[in-house]
Order: C-alpha cells, then sequence, then structure tokens
C-alpha cells in the first residue's frame, strides 16, 4: 500500500513537470510562429542589431605577455624532448615500471616458464626498444 501511494505520487509529479514543460515548448512555439507571420506580412520591420563590442583595457592585455614568453619555452623544450625521443624512453620506463606482473603481492602463476620472476628491463634496454620502434618501417598516424 504505501509503495502503491509513493509510486502514484511520483507519477503524478512526473507528469506535471512533463505538462509543464510542454506548455513551456508550446508557448515558445507560438511566440516564434507569430513573429514569423509578422515578418512575412511586412508588419514588423527586419531590424538588425549588435551591440557594441567591449574592448579589454590596455593594463589587462599587459599583464598577460610575459607569461607568453615563459609557456613558449616551457613549449619549446617540451617539443624538444618529444623529438629527441626522451619522451618516448621516460614512458616506456613508466609503463614497465607500473607492470603489476612484478609487483610482490601480485599472485604468480607460471605454468610454461621456469620459476622466477623476469627482471624488468633496463634503462639501455628501453632506449634500444625504443628506438628500434621508431625508426622500423613507416610511422603512419592514421
Amino acid at each position: 500500500m504505501e509503495s502503491d501511494k509513493r509510486l502514484l505520487f511520483n507519477n503524478r509529479l512526473d507528469a506535471s513537470v512533463a505538462g509543464i514543460f510542454l506548455v513551456l515548448v508550446a508557448l515558445i512555439v507560438a511566440i516564434s510562429v507569430r513573429e514569423w507571420i509578422l515578418l512575412l506580412a511586412r508588419k514588423r520591420l527586419a531590424t538588425l542589431r549588435e551591440s557594441e563590442p567591449v574592448w579589454l583595457p590596455d593594463y589587462a592585455l599587459a599583464e598577460g605577455k610575459p607569461l607568453r614568453l615563459f609557456g613558449l619555452i616551457a613549449l619549446a623544450f617540451a617539443l624538444a624532448k618529444e623529438l629527441s625521443g626522451e619522451a618516448a624512453l621516460d614512458r616506456a620506463q613508466q609503463s614497465a615500471a607500473a607492470c603489476a606482473c612484478g609487483a610482490p603481492d601480485h599472485p604468480r602463476i607460471h605454468l610454461l616458464e621456469a620459476e622466477g620472476s623476469p627482471a624488468p628491463p633496463t634503462r639501455e634496454q628501453l632506449y634500444v626498444e625504443t628506438l628500434e620502434e621508431r625508426y622500423r618501417g613507416i610511422n603512419r598516424c592514421c
């Protein structure tokens, strides 16, 4: 009984909210149709207006200029790191360190290999792998 009353109240509330939205949409459509009829019947002129532009004051423009230079320098360093291959090496190191296989609390099941955990790759091995990956074949983005 209690759940039926709650369900009935919920349904009535949903219906009333949907009805209010339906009335508002119908009102907007009616006003738009009225305006179009007035414009097409030439009872109202189609006047286009734009507000005047509001320009920033000079002091607001001067505040952002020094930061632009520092941002450009940081972007240049990041681009140099990406082009030199250091960023790919760092990503390879992070993914090798984040591997859950080497975690001591992770349960390991060795079915076909010897008992013993594989050692994580060294920085030199990761460097060679990233270089081989970088220069092997044609790199296409798509």
